[in-house]
């Protein structure tokens, strides 16, 4: 399928997340910009709401001097350290949490975020995340709430109107901001115990991935992670099931996962994925990633993915 993004502002956020190489992207990059009109107040909204500024930045960055105007480079540039200050603030929150939840015998997994960026896009800069979010057993929440509170981290006030019963079997999540003196949030904390809201049925929990929690490092520290197996499943499940592939971000996740991970399990990944029912979802956000970035489709997906119904779920996407 060829994909038509029908303006040349929507033709160049596409441009920016292509992994194949080729055709090269900044020299059509530099056509269209030339052959059209851009209206780049459109380019950096879209950027901004599909949240891949850091792609477009980098595009930009390869075109010839001059092409670009220096007030909307100097925009995206602005963008990408404030959310390179952010990724470093995820990180060390991170860090003052699950050290003091580890204290406790609380073992909270990072997912997508500031993780997902260092591993997969290779900088923490390159990825685009407000908050941080971990993967936690539900039988620990209760006792994660004091030490939240002893940190200095307060509710989420939108959970305050809720019922405790509603947030354990519908929401699933429990969420905790840290706020600066001027009123500003410094960081937002989101602990899951399961993927998504219950109408959803993506119930995996904390024990279905417990076969999957290995090591990983960060500033030099050690810490435990998620296989790239369990963060391309999760990456589908909340991409897709709950935000329903809608930003460019969601399909480049998972692209980055399989370009980088050739040799994922992908037995493991479709079985678990069979099992909680979301094995189209797989399927689907493979195919749009190919499609969209240009990502070779693994083999063991492969005949699965090009099934007219996968292509024609995609092509309405």
């Amino acid at each position: 399928m060829k994909v038509t993004f029908r303006t040349p502002e929507m033709t160049l956020l596409n441009l920016s997340v292509r992994l194949d190489g080729s055709p090269s992207a900044a020299s059509k990059a530099e056509e269209i910009i030339r052959k059209n009109t851009i209206d780049w107040e459109d380019v950096y909204a879209r950027s901004d709401f599909h949240s891949i500024r850091p792609q477009v930045w980098g595009l930009l960055k390869k075109l010839p001097f001059g092409l670009v105007s220096a007030e909307v480079l100097s925009r995206f540039e602005e963008a990408c350290k404030e959310n390179l200050f952010q990724q470093l603030r995820n990180a060390r929150e991170f860090f003052t949490v699950t050290d003091s939840l580890g204290t406790e015998g609380i073992t909270a997994v990072p997912f997508k975020g500031f993780w997902l960026a260092h591993d997969v896009y290779g900088e923490l800069g390159d990825r685009e995340s407000s908050d941080v979010d971990l993967f936690v057993d539900v039988r620990d929440v209760d006792r994660i709430k004091p030490v939240m509170k002893e940190l200095g981290l307060v509710v989420q006030d939108t959970l305050t109107e809720l019922k405790e019963e509603y947030i354990f079997r519908e929401l699933a999540e429990y969420n905790f901001n840290r706020w600066a003196e001027d009123g500003s949030r410094l960081s937002h904390i989101e602990f899951h115990w399961q993927m998504g809201l219950r109408p959803y049925r993506m119930n995996i929990r904390m024990e279905d991935l417990a076969p999957q929690i290995i090591s990983g490092r960060l500033q030099g520290r050690e810490f435990k992670v998620l296989t790239p197996e369990a963060n391309l499943l999760l990456a589908v499940m909340h991409h897709g099931g709950k935000d329903r592939f809608v930003r460019l971000k969601n399909i480049l996740d998972i692209a980055r996962l399989v370009n980088k991970y050739k040799d994922l399990n992908w037995d493991w990944i479709l079985g678990t994925a069979r099992r909680f029912k979301v094995e189209r979802l797989v399927y689907l956000g493979v195919y749009l990633a190919s499609v969209i970035t240009g990502v070779k489709v693994p083999h063991a997906t492969s005949a699965r993915v090009s099934a007219a119904v996968i292509r024609r779920l995609g092509n309405n996407r």
